[in-house]
């Protein structure tokens, strides 16, 4: 699995950027692994939205989170071996939270093995 370097981008409220994670596997990925880690956003908050603190976009946990992940633009999940996932819908969320920190660990794994690469995102 190839993967991008570790990122981070810091923005304003009024900001709501086009973000996307670009995910490269030639073998097939079998795993997609989402941990969201926030100074705003508790677990309790995520599972209302559908989601989860960690999560494996490939085999959501149940039908909400299913719905949660196809609202944001996460699935379906139409090429294992180059996987563009869209973050941009879930800026807004974050701008609109106010001034915070937010962290996404993704992990993705194929036959060959895992990477592990996270963006940190700054609302000032």
């Amino acid at each position: 699995v190839d993967g991008s370097p570790v990122n981070s981008l810091t923005m304003s409220r009024s900001d709501s950027p086009a973000v996307e994670a670009n995910i490269v596997s030639t073998l097939g990925l079998t795993s997609l692994k989402v941990k969201i880690e926030s100074s705003l956003i508790t677990v309790a908050e995520l599972e209302g939205m559908g989601l989860a603190a960690e999560m494996d976009v490939m085999n959501p946990k149940d039908d909400a989170m299913t719905e949660a992940l196809e609202g944001l633009g996460f699935l379906p999940l139409d090429n294992l071996t180059n996987l563009s996932l869209p973050i941009t819908k879930f800026m807004a969320t974050l701008a609109a939270l106010g001034a915070g920190e937010h962290t996404f660990t993704i992990t993705a794994t194929d036959a060959s093995g895992s990477n592990t690469k996270a963006l940190t995102i700054t609302v000032e």
